[in-house]
């Protein structure tokens, strides 16, 4: 899928490369990169994956997607968006990757301290 379609609903800056740019798959752990796939630096609490952003595009990653500025050296040939909240845009690609089934469900909320599961039942049975 080209990296345009998978920014479709996502505000970001383009810091270098190509909205044209083929991606197979979209990660967040630098573990799993290899070449053709978009991978999403999140801030986390203990550890900071833009750390590993050049080992991803070392590995072959097309594209990135930071949240904060990175050392960009090394980086040439790889595709690099700037997005304000990095979670927020994994949501939205990972959606548009698989064509947004979420749009197609319907979807139904029980809360509360009693009577979750027999009302679970009564909404299933009404569904159906």
């Amino acid at each position: 899928m080209k990296l345009s379609a998978l920014t479709e609903g996502v505000r970001f800056a383009l810091v270098q490369g190509s909205l044209d740019t083929d991606i197979t798959d979209i990660i967040y752990d630098s573990r799993r990169a290899a070449p053709g796939v978009l991978f999403v630096c999140i801030v986390g609490t203990q550890r900071d994956s833009h750390d590993y952003a050049a080992d991803c595009a070392a590995k072959g990653a097309a594209a990135l997607v930071i949240q904060h500025d990175i050392d960009l050296t090394g980086l040439e040939g790889v595709t690099v968006l700037k997005v304000e909240n990095s979670r927020l845009a994994l949501a939205l690609m990972s959606g548009n990757l698989f064509g947004n089934p979420s749009r197609r469900m319907t979807m139904v909320g029980v809360t509360g301290t009693k009577g979750k599961t027999t009302t679970a039942h009564m909404i299933r049975s009404v569904l159906e």
